[in-house]
């Protein structure tokens, strides 16, 4: 997903964080509804979420690491994204020394 970042496929990497986020949670916004749940969680939940073939994701949180690859909505997201997907060290956009002539 960071490498959909750094190469100018944003929008690609914002659509793989939706569609795993409907994948594993239902919907877009799914996960934010999952953290906000009363815990413990209620029986019926865990049975349906346990029949997910990605449960295993599910339950180590993943994707909240991979929602910073996606849309970013504050400025905080934003520093996120860009701490870990784009160096503000100069000689890192300096070009390759295989490519000079």
């Amino acid at each position: 997903m960071a490498h959909l970042n750094v190469v100018g496929f944003r929008p690609y990497a914002i659509e793989l964080v939706n569609f795993l986020e409907k994948e594993m949670f239902g919907a877009i916004g799914g996960y934010k509804k999952h953290n906000e749940m009363e815990r413990p969680l209620k029986i019926e939940y865990i049975k349906t979420i346990k029949g997910n073939p990605l449960f295993a994701i599910i339950k180590y949180d993943v994707l909240k690491d991979w929602k910073i690859y996606g849309e970013v909505k504050t400025d905080e997201e934003r520093e996120l994204l860009y701490k870990n997907c784009f160096t503000s060290d100069e000689a890192d956009y300096e070009p390759s020394i295989f490519l000079k002539s």
